[in-house]
């Protein structure tokens, strides 16, 4: 009787193992980690855009690109991909399509460029007249951007701030220093 149960018991545990194994490999998810490259998008000049009120959002027009500008942000979509930059020239990383701000989510693309189309239409025949919003954002010199897509200046700013917070400590230490020697009192007029 003894082995009868050792038997069941180690066939049980041995089911609920392998089951838990085929458990365990029907859920294995490989994930490696390697971005998929960003696509050359090269916009020379600074395009138009033009709000069209069924929108609610800019949109560039007279360029090769679908450019969009929702709340200061640029967005590109190229090869059913989305993009994001903080210049109409980049530099681009993609977003998912969930990210993108709603207002940009709410019309299907070809609703967009329907509007785009329409509203560009009247824009160059009434332009002097055009009563809607537009503007050409300033040019951006592309080499600004290192080989990475950071923006050189950005990153200049911040190794600044971060040279003041160093000076700031070094200040401090100093301040303490004398504090503690007794020599030295904010408090106390000299």
């Amino acid at each position: 009787m003894k082995h009868f149960i050792l038997k069941f018991s180690a066939a049980f545990i041995m089911t609920v193992i392998s089951s838990s194994a085929a458990w365990s490999e029907i859920n294995v998810d490989v994930n490696i980690g390697i971005p998929l490259p960003v696509p050359t998008i090269v916009v020379s000049e600074p395009p138009e855009f033009i709000m069209p009120s069924a929108l609610g959002f800019y949109v560039a027009v007279d360029v090769p690109h679908d450019l969009f500008q929702v709340d200061g942000v640029y967005f590109i979509l190229k090869n059913d991909r989305w993009y994001q930059g903080p210049y109409y020239n980049g530099p681009w990383r993609e977003v998912k399509y969930k990210k993108l701000p709603k207002v940009l989510r709410r019309h299907k693309y070809d609703r967009i460029r329907y509007y785009r189309d329409e509203e560009y239409r009247y824009y160059r025949k009434h332009h002097r007249k055009y009563k809607g919003r537009y503007f050409r954002p300033q040019r951006v010199e592309s080499d600004h951007h290192d080989r990475h897509g950071y923006d050189d200046r950005r990153e200049d700013r911040r190794e600044d701030r971060r040279e003041d917070r160093r000076e700031d400590r070094r200040h401090d230490r100093h301040d303490d220093h004398h504090e503690s020697q007794g020599d030295w009192n904010p408090w106390k007029k000299q």
